[in-house]
């Protein structure tokens, strides 16, 4: 029998001394022989190992999905390994805030003058009802 079928599961190797990496999915182990990850990776890793993140501008499970193109782009970065990009790489979420006229946390939202359109409709609609709701009193009243 091979020393490798004999590893824990999350651990591969000769010896079984290396741990899967955190980013494969948890609901399959990795390959006890080489530590790839059977079952994918987490949201934001792709590759057979999930050992990087979301090539730029990408984001999700399996990298599927494209930062909003009204994330602001990032121009400058922490280390030298990093590159310019807009958004999260697991969630999507824009970095370094949303270019005028949008906002939410992917930058998605049209605002005007800073405040969200569904918010501005969404307070006339009360304002509406309660006018309406006051009509309604009054009337009753009389």
């Amino acid at each position: 029998m091979s020393l490798f079928l004999d590893c824990e599961d999350y651990t591969y190797g000769s010896g079984c001394v290396h741990q899967c990496s955190e980013k494969c999915s948890r609901d399959v182990p990795c390959d006890k022989r080489d530590g790839s990850c059977l079952g994918g990776c987490t949201s934001g890793y792709p590759g057979q190992f999930c050992d990087q993140q979301c090539p730029n501008n990408t984001y999700g499970l399996r990298c599927s999905n494209t930062c909003s193109p009204t994330c602001v782009l990032r121009t400058t970065s922490s280390s030298a390994s990093d590159t310019p990009r807009r958004c999260h790489h697991e969630t999507g979420t824009c970095l370094d805030g949303c270019v005028e006229g949008y906002g939410g946390v992917t930058c998605s939202e049209r605002v005007s003058d800073g405040f969200p359109v569904g918010v501005i409709i969404g307070l006339v609609i009360v304002i509406v009802l309660l006018i309406g709701a006051l009509v309604i009193v009054l009337v009753i009243c009389r």
